[in-house]
């Protein structure tokens, strides 16, 4: 139980840090506000890394072949005009995901791995879907953020499927990573303006 409250100190944390604070004073550099974005959260990811190194080894590779797959995919979107034609300020948002992303990622490993140690035997990727809908929560304060209901439900379905990816395929982390990426593909694609995501 100590480790699952650290690791939510951890959460609550960086992503209070970014939303009450780094995303609105980013601002003032516009297209250029994406590369300290991705700092913040590659930073928070190497936090994270150190503190849980044995989880994460394992996965380590799988992550970082993720992140390379994803900023190509994060390149061609960047620098094609007929998918960002209609919203040009966003046209980085996509490339520097990725490491927000595998922040959220190696979170999930970790705290699925705490999880799965807390419950033993009894633990079912339900439990992980359940958990991962209860710290989205805090979702549905962020007056910006559009589809943030939408967002809180789809995190039950999002955390059962994270939860049994990695239990069940060789390359778990990888698809859950990719999958997550398109996701955000979609949601910009769909909502038009990365500031309501």
């Amino acid at each position: 139980m100590k480790d699952l409250i650290i690791w939510l100190i951890i959460w609550y944390i960086v992503w209070g840090t970014f939303n009450a604070k780094l995303r609105w004073s980013l601002e003032q550099f516009k297209s250029k506000k994406y590369i300290g974005r991705g700092l913040f959260f590659l930073f928070s990811f190497l936090l994270v890394y150190f503190l849980y190194n044995k989880i994460l080894l394992q996965h380590s590779v799988q992550l970082m072949v993720a992140v390379l797959v994803a900023n190509l995919i994060g390149l061609y979107f960047s620098f094609n005009n007929r998918f960002f034609k209609r919203f040009p300020k966003d046209r980085y948002f996509l490339l520097f995901q990725t490491f927000n992303i595998l922040f959220q990622q190696a979170m999930v490993i970790v705290s699925m791995s705490l999880i799965q140690k807390l419950f033993g035997s009894s633990y079912t990727h339900y439990h992980y879907g359940i958990w991962f809908f209860l710290v989205h929560l805090p979702v549905l304060l962020l007056p910006w953020a559009k589809l943030r209901v939408l967002y809180t439900l789809y995190s039950i379905f999002a955390g059962t499927i994270f939860s049994y990816t990695i239990s069940n395929f060789q390359y778990g982390s990888i698809v859950n990573f990719l999958f997550h990426y398109c996701v955000y593909i979609w949601t910009i694609y769909y909502i038009k303006d990365e500031e309501k995501i």
